[in-house]
């Protein structure tokens, strides 16, 4: 359970292509859409430790590839295209809706 004064909620939006792996970090943008740019994609999440309450939407705008969420190299959930996540952070790991 994550205390409901810890979930951050700042807003912003972010629509990226891309080109190889790729990060999150605690100030990235809470909303993302993605597209692999034609190629399957890692997506890198924060460690779980800074991230207590850190939480992203993200949706898979790119064809058929997927994009694989990625927690200190571990899978938490590979989206396929056309698809939408929620993943939130409890500061012990990351959970994938």
């Amino acid at each position: 359970r994550v205390p409901s004064q810890n979930i951050r909620s700042t807003g912003g939006w972010a629509e990226t292509v891309l080109t190889g792996d790729h990060g999150l970090g605690v100030t990235s943008a809470q909303f993302q859409k993605l597209d692999g740019g034609g190629s399957n994609r890692n997506v890198h999440l924060p460690d779980p430790p800074q991230s207590v309450g850190v939480w992203f939407f993200v949706s898979n705008v790119g064809g058929s590839h997927d994009l694989v969420f990625l927690e200190g190299g571990v899978t938490v959930i590979s989206l396929p295209s056309d698809e939408d996540g929620f993943l939130v952070c409890n500061g012990f790991n990351w959970t994938a809706f």
